[in-house]
């Protein structure tokens, strides 16, 4: 007789049917947060961080400030791999959350655009980066793609809503187990948290203009909402579509409200960070946050 069957028959049944749900339950746990830890695998080599919006005041502090931002932790987002300034700064955290970016999408302009996000990180960076994407792409093509570029460490992040809570404190220390979905609406809500998340002393946004509404417009014609899309690299029109695969042209009513909730996340994330004990400071030339204490780079010791 076999040793399992031997010991079987030692075992009194109600507690083997207590293992096996309990083998059970552990494999649902890591069916369901099989990547909710992986950015807590980002090192941390400073207790201060800056993060680049790619917003239109950036232009001026990439100018004036470039060797402070050469010499500390800095987070760059979307398309700023396309500027020479990615090459020059060498972000150690690259961050790509938008759905978009990893799905072929229906306007031409900006599926290339994307292509070519992905082209530029794989052929450019040759010093160690940390690549922040949702844990729901790491089967994706762009993504496996880029692990062949031993420079890269891609991280995932979870942004699937899997458990509740009842109280702000039970939130928070959810957002620190990464077991939440994040508030974000904007790939900086996303920096910002991470900044909090990683326990960073001093979180420093910059080029963080959210200056959205004041270019948005209506044709008058075709109902079609648009705006001249500036960031600190170039301006052009924009439409502004509400799907993935942008095919559907967004209301305005909807761009007003994705604003409206990027700015009531900064100050969850305000409450976040005072929680942790970290301080989110604003220091971008202009910006229309108000969650954050306002402060200029010079303030900085860096």
């Amino acid at each position: 007789m076999k040793i399992k069957k031997i010991i079987k028959l030692f075992i009194p049944p109600i507690i083997v049917i207590f293992i096996n749900l309990f083998k059970k339950k552990e494999k649902e746990t890591t069916s369901i947060h099989p990547f909710y830890s992986t950015i807590s695998n980002h090192k941390k080599k400073s207790d201060k961080i800056i993060i680049l919006g790619n917003g239109p005041s950036l232009k001026k502090q990439l100018a004036n400030s470039i060797d402070i931002l050469k010499s500390n932790v800095c987070v760059c987002v979307n398309s700023f791999v396309l500027t020479e300034f990615y090459s020059i700064i060498k972000p150690k955290v690259y961050m790509l959350i938008d759905p978009s970016f990893f799905a072929q999408c229906a306007v031409p302009e900006i599926e290339q655009e994307h292509i070519s996000i992905f082209d530029n990180l794989f052929s450019k960076t040759t010093w160690d980066v940390d690549l922040v994407v949702c844990s729901r792409y790491k089967d994706n093509d762009r993504i496996l793609k880029l692990k062949e570029n031993q420079h890269i460490n891609i991280l995932f992040i979870n942004r699937e809503n899997y458990d509740t809570f009842t109280s702000k404190e039970e939130q928070f220390k959810l957002f620190n187990q990464n077991k939440i979905e994040i508030p974000a609406q904007t790939v900086i809500n996303t920096a910002v948290y991470l900044g909090i998340f990683w326990r960073y002393k001093k979180v420093i946004l910059i080029g963080a203009d959210t200056s959205w509404h004041e270019d948005m417009k209506v044709d008058q014609k075709t109902n079609v909402v648009y705006s001249n899309d500036e960031h600190f690299y170039d301006s052009k029109k924009r439409i502004f579509y509400s799907d993935t695969l942008q095919t559907i042209p967004s209301k305005l009513h909807q761009e007003f409200f994705a604003i409206a909730k990027a700015l009531e996340y900064y100050c969850l994330l305000r409450e976040y960070a005072d929680y942790n004990s970290v301080f989110v400071y604003n220091a971008s030339g202009k910006s229309w946050i108000d969650a954050f204490e306002r402060k200029e780079l010079s303030d900085f010791k860096l």
